[in-house]
């Protein structure tokens, strides 16, 4: 199974530097040889962060619509996105499409 989307930095000509990708194997070593890039290098962290939320987006979207547990795909969703236990209004401001796919998912399941 593939990882989630993450970002890497990488000192090139004595500047910092940015590219999201994510394991081909996620139960295999993290080595270039298991990685899989989705953009170049770019020197705008807070750019690469924004290019990861959105395929991991675009992941958990997916496996909604395959039918995934409802259940498990929201405790996939809390590890990716790093939400928190507790509602917080500075999380939610800061990641709107998140809350309202988490909340969602909350809302299909039937307890």
């Amino acid at each position: 199974m593939k990882g989630e989307w993450k970002v890497t930095s990488n000192v090139i000509n004595g500047k910092t530097m940015y590219a999201v990708f994510r394991l081909k194997d996620a139960a295999a070593v993290d080595h270039s040889g298991n990685r899989e890039y989705a953009i170049e290098y770019m020197d705008d962290r807070e750019k690469a962060m924004e290019v990861a939320e959105k395929l991991n987006l675009m992941y958990i979207k997916e496996k909604l619509e395959q039918g995934a547990d409802l259940t498990t795909l929201m405790n996939e969703m809390e590890a990716i996105f790093d939400i928190p236990s507790i509602n917080t209004k500075s999380y939610n401001e800061a990641h709107p499409v998140v809350i309202w796919l988490y909340r969602k998912i909350s809302n299909l399941r039937k307890i």
